[in-house]
This record gives structure tokens, sequence and C-alpha cells, in this order.
């Protein structure tokens, strides 16, 4: 039950410093179906759209921007371990303090070496590239500052309930 509680309450203090902020945590105005991401910089991931459905729009081009469903984030892959900077800690965790990626999505591995990753430091100050981020269930502490002037941010998914810390000025 005290869990639930912290989640809940986690995620309404995730939105409220975000629409803070000006971002949009959540933007419902097209379906899952018609959105598109450009993860990690490169190409484009898509959903396929139903055949019941007609495309929003008549060109074959697709959607791109930042207008991601949570929906849509829980489906990309993980990054690949390169795409960070990591510490190995003696207690067999895994401690993310930068990120090398230059997409607009982190999704962020659960695993790295064969070791779970449990928290992210400071892993995304400062950086005005990334509009989205997944975060796996592995993750128990966000430090501070972790997410901190991040002016893009607009949608953080906190996969599981083991998130039990959250550090100052982390979002």
């Amino acid at each position: 039950m005290k869990t639930k509680l912290f989640v809940t309450l986690l995620a309404v203090l995730i939105l409220l410093t975000l629409a803070a902020c000006g971002g949009s945590p959540l933007n419902s105005a097209a379906p899952a179906n018609d959105r598109t991401a450009s993860p990690r910089g490169g190409g484009t991931a898509t959903t396929a759209p139903d055949s019941t459905e007609t495309p929003a729009d008549s060109t074959d081009e697709p959607q791109t921007g930042g207008d991601y469903t949570m929906e849509a984030l829980l489906e990309l892959p993980e990054d690949d371990a390169d795409d960070y900077v990591y510490y190995e800690a003696d207690d067999g965790n895994v401690y993310i303090t930068r990120t090398s990626g230059a997409g607009e999505i982190a999704v962020i591995p659960s695993m790295i070496n064969g070791k779970p990753v449990t928290q992210i430091n400071r892993a995304f100050l400062n950086n005005n590239r990334i509009k989205a981020v997944v975060i796996p269930e592995t993750v128990t502490s966000i430090g501070d500052s972790a997410f901190q002037a991040n002016s893009k941010l607009e949608i953080v998914v906190i996969k599981g309930e083991n998130l039990t810390s959250i550090g100052e000025q982390a979002f």
C-alpha cells in the first residue's frame, strides 16, 4: 500500500514539475499509432497503424517531433550501454553518471555487463536534447540534479514500483 501511494505521489510530483517548467507530460491529441520518434538521433521508430484506421494525413512521410505517448515509448528497445558513462559499484549495481547519446529519447538499459542499473546520478543534467526518458524497473534511486535544467523534457516513464528515492532538484 505504501509503495502504491509513493509511486502515485511521485507521478504527481513529476507531472507538476514538468508543468511548472513549461513541459507537457502527456499529449493525447493523436492516437499512439500516429506517433513517431527519433530515438538516439538515428532512424525513426514508428508504430504500425491498425488496418482499420485511416491515416491522419495523405502523405507517406512519418510524423516527427516530441509528440510521444507512454505506450509508444514502452515499445522502444533499451539503449546500448555505450550511450552512457556509468560506474560499476562493488555492491554489484551500476550507477549511470552521464549520457553520451545524442538523441531525443533515452531508454535507459536495465542491465549493463550483467549487472542491474539501480541509480541515475546527474546523467541528464543540462541536457537540452532529451524530450522523453524511460526509466527501467531496476532503478531504485534518481539522484540529485539527475534531470535538472532539461528545457525540452516532456515525458518521463517510470517502469515498475521499485523507485524509492528522488534526490533534490532531480527534475
